[in-house]
């Protein structure tokens, strides 16, 4: 049960581990202005826009809880912005040819959502300070069915494979977990080796993502 649902959540999510090492790429160390926050700003949306525009093809009737707006993209003020977002988009997406196109998949992370429904959670960058430091971060993707996690996709791009050596490859395979239906991500179905098993117990999210916030927030 969710198979298609999984296999679209990791593909989706190795996309966005695509886009934020590209953006991630561009900052400089020691030159970089700490109260700059438009690197993780760019990726935050850019991953968004790649999310949603695949839910809309794959599972239309799926809204996506995301945490960005398009106001800025839309605004003239911004247009250097929105151009940066389409740019990485386009690095995954061919058919992102418009900072137009763009912005409207990013504006459907934004639609209601019905907590009695099914519905997608993303958080495309957790973890700014370690993202804008090139250090750890994660990106994170979860179906969820009246306050319930049916599965999620976990992914941290700088984690080393090799833990505890600081050195060396780095990029965590996608994990899987799965809460409620016990959804097994093995390596035959990531077709792929170094896949992480995990089983998690249920948890209830209702109340807790009922409700929408508009404004960003920088974690420690």
């Amino acid at each position: 049960m969710f198979a298609e649902e999984l296999a679209f959540a990791v593909e989706t999510v190795r996309s966005a581990v695509k886009i934020c090492r590209s953006v991630q790429g561009q900052i400089e160390v020691g030159k970089w202005d700490k109260g700059d926050r438009t690197p993780v700003t760019v990726a935050d949306l850019a991953v968004q826009a790649v999310v949603s525009r695949g839910l809309h093809e794959q599972f239309p009737h799926d809204p996506l809880m995301g945490e960005e707006g398009s106001e800025e993209l839309r605004s003239p003020e911004y247009a250097d912005l929105a151009a940066q977002v389409t740019a990485h988009v386009r690095t995954v997406r061919a058919d992102a040819t418009d900072p137009g196109i763009v912005t409207d998949w990013v504006e459907r992370g934004q639609h209601a959502i019905d907590p009695n429904r099914r519905y997608w959670v993303l958080d495309p960058v957790d973890g700014t300070k370690g993202f804008l430091r090139k250090e750890q971060y994660a990106i994170a993707l979860a179906l969820v069915e009246r306050g319930k996690i049916l599965l999620g996709v976990l992914a941290c791009p700088n984690l080393p494979t090799v833990l505890g050596t600081g050195t060396g490859r780095r990029g965590c395979p996608p994990i899987a977990i799965a809460c409620l239906h016990r959804v097994r991500t093995r390596e035959a179905e990531l077709g792929r080796t170094g896949g992480i098993e995990r089983q998690e117990p249920r948890r209830d999210f209702t109340g807790r993502h009922s409700g929408r916030n508009h404004q960003r927030t920088i974690p420690d």
